[in-house]
């Protein structure tokens, strides 16, 4: 049994649907376990990433077994990911470190033990993102993490499990997942 499953989702009818098909062929290329779903759209760009919260509820309830991996429907698996097999903390997600936003904590790919911490985690989440409706996901999921850390053990992921393409570092690397930012396309695309 694997100890680990990847999930996705992208918005139906909408250009996150090619993307997400080249996650899945990179996911089967390397045997990885994942499930993808299909989103109505909610009515704009900044709904349906909100959406994330309640995703990811489901998930932890539907795949009650194994521990959950959630990654951008715009990324792509370079290689299998050995360090979700090994790593033992209840979360883990990377902190880019570049000049505008010195420690930002990116959300693209991140590793959630499937257990009640988490759960109780992404149940803030989803209350905060309600409250908040005009932040962006990314934004709430920060400060609801940062009042929950200090319940939660914490894993930093390395820039190679969640690399933006055009990151200042991306040649210096080989990225296990690497996130192509497909919202800078299509972020508009999704309004009604």
């Amino acid at each position: 049994m694997n100890k680990f499953i990847v999930v996705s989702y992208y918005t139906k009818g909408t250009g996150y649907q090619k993307e997400a098909a080249k996650l899945e062929a990179s996911l089967m290329k390397y045997g990885i376990p994942y499930y993808i779903a299909t989103i109505p759209n909610l009515g704009s760009w900044l709904k349906n990433t909100h959406f994330k919260g309640v995703f990811m509820k489901n998930i932890l309830e539907k795949f009650f077994d194994v521990d959950i991996v959630w990654t951008d429907a715009d990324s792509v698996f370079h290689s299998y990911p050995k360090l979700f097999d090994i790593i033992d903390c209840d979360i883990a997600l990377h902190f880019r470190n570049w000049r505008p936003r010195p420690g930002e904590l990116l959300i693209g790919t991140i590793y959630h033990r499937n257990n009640e911490k988490i759960r109780t985690l992404i149940n803030n989440w989803i209350r905060f993102n309600k409250k908040n409706q005009m932040r962006r996901a990314q934004l709430n999921f920060e400060s609801v993490f940062k009042q929950n850390k200090k319940n939660l053990d914490v894993f930093k992921l390395p820039i190679e499990y969640c690399c933006i393409f055009d990151d200042e570092k991306r040649s210096q690397i080989r990225p296990t997942v690497e996130h192509f930012q497909a919202s800078r396309k299509y972020k508009n695309t999704v309004n009604r």
